[in-house]
This record gives structure tokens, C-alpha cells and sequence, in this order.
């Protein structure tokens, strides 16, 4: 911000500043301070009017993208509405299958994160976690349980929601952050996949997309051609076969 600061200063003192006093000078010495009378504009005097008024509107855009102070705000408002937690060794963060109610960002110890008794990672200071079920809009996918006496800080929904909609970087990072998780989860704990390499597992995993699908909604119909592999990561769906209905879920 600062640096920020100093080249905005720098070009009003310097470029600006140099070119009003230039001109100024010019029209006192040779206009006696007067503005001269012109005659009509001509192709060049329309070029230029052109160039000013697109660099001033590009200029104008590039200063409004760059809202420092309203960024600051919102971070301060964010890290009003955290609190801090402190969690003894075994105790469980977040259950699956429970409501998302906020996301966390552990601060000291380490957790692990698991499914269906399979340990699906482990988490050091300075990770985030709770993010999934957030941006899916879905319940919470895996337990995360402490290892170690630690302190996380908590941060509800509707603070995330807020950031998110005032930085659209916010949920861009946390939506890149939760695919890259759901999907390296799923590498871990199908089936299909852990007989494959890492390296092969690595290569598979760039094709895949995370899609959210409507309760209710049909992803694939008998006697028509499905062009996808459909991997459930969290939710329940029904497969409706000769022999009655079926339910799967992760």
C-alpha cells in the first residue's frame, strides 16, 4: 500500500504535475495568459481526444479494481468475527455428515482429517479446513480430529460468505482449494483408483471437475449414451434398477 502510495504521488508531482506547469508557462509566455481562439478539429485533434479519453477511462478502472480501503475494511471485519478455539488432543473438530457452520484456519498443533475410518491427511499450522461443504453448499464430507493440543480459529459462514462477496478472489481460492481436496480424498479412498500409481493418480486427477447436482436432478437415464464417469464425493443419490432402487454415497 504503501509503494502504492509514493508511484501515485510520484506520477501526480512528476508526469502530471510537470505537464500542467509546462503548459501554463507556454500559454503565459506566448498567449499572455490567454486561451488562443482554434479553428475546427482536424483528424489529429480527434485522435488525440481519443487517446485521452481511452487512457483516462483505463486509468479510471485500473484505480477502482485496486480498492485498498474497502479490502481493508472487510479483512477487519473478518477478523472481528473470528474466535479463537482451543482443542485438546482427540477432540473432534467437525463431524461428517453435520450442518457447515464455519470455516477454520488452524493456528498451532497438528489434526487429521478422515473418512469411514480411513485417514484421509493430516494437518499442520497455517492450514485451512471446513472449506468443502462450504462451497458445495452441502453437509460436512470427513471428520477432522486433533492430534495434538491445538488452537484453531473459527470463522462462521456468513463472515466467509461476506468476504467472498466483497473480494471474488476469496472464493476463488477456496473453491480451487476444495476441488483440489475433494478430488485428492476420492484418489485415496475409491476403489477405482488406488491400485494406480501416484504418478497415474496425479495425471487422472487434472481431468476431473467438480459439478454440483440439484437433490432430485437425473445424471443418467437407462437406454440413452452417458458420456461421464460420475464419482459421488459427498450427498446421496438413488439408482433405480429392474430390481428395485438402490442407494449410494461416497
Amino acid at each position: 500500500l504503501e509503494q502504492f502510495q509514493q508511484t501515485v504521488n510520484a506520477d501526480l508531482a512528476n508526469v502530471f504535475g510537470n505537464f500542467v506547469n509546462r503548459i501554463t508557462r507556454f500559454g503565459a509566455a506566448k498567449f499572455e495568459a490567454k486561451v488562443p481562439d482554434c479553428g475546427a478539429p482536424g483528424a489529429l485533434e480527434a485522435k488525440l481526444a481519443k487517446d485521452v479519453g481511452d487512457r483516462i477511462a483505463a486509468l479510471t478502472q485500473h484505480h477502482e479494481e485496486m480498492e485498498f480501503r474497502k479490502a481493508a475494511a472487510e479483512l477487519r471485519a473478518l477478523i472481528g468475527a473470528m474466535t479463537v478455539r482451543a482443542f485438546r488432543a482427540g477432540q473432534v473438530v467437525i463431524e461428517t455428515g453435520e450442518p457447515a457452520t464455519a470455516l477454520y484456519w488452524l493456528a498451532r498443533g497438528r489434526a487429521v482429517v478422515g473418512r469411514d475410518r480411513k485417514e484421509l491427511g493430516e494437518l499442520t499450522a497455517g492450514a485451512f479446513f471446513g472449506e468443502i461443504a462450504l462451497v458445495s453448499g452441502s453437509s460436512r464430507t470427513a471428520r477432522v480430529t486433533v492430534r495434538t493440543d491445538a488452537l484453531a480459529l473459527e470463522i462462521p459462514t456468513e463472515a466467509v460468505e461476506r468476504a467472498a462477496a466483497a473480494e471474488p478472489r476469496v472464493a476463488e481460492v477456496l473453491a480451487q482449494h476444495a476441488r483440489g481436496r475433494l478430488l485428492s480424498n476420492l484418489m485415496r479412498t475409491s476403489e477405482v483408483f488406488t491400485a494406480l500409481s501416484p504418478a497415474d493418480r496425479a495425471t487422472l486427477l487434472a481431468r476431473f471437475s467438480p459439478t454440483m447436482v440439484a437433490a432430485g436432478k437425473t445424471i443418467i437415464e437407462a437406454g440413452k449414451d452417458n458420456a461421464w464417469l460420475w464419482l459421488l464425493v459427498s450427498g446421496r443419490c438413488s439408482v433405480r434398477a429392474p430390481g428395485g432402487p438402490i442407494e449410494v454415497g461416497p
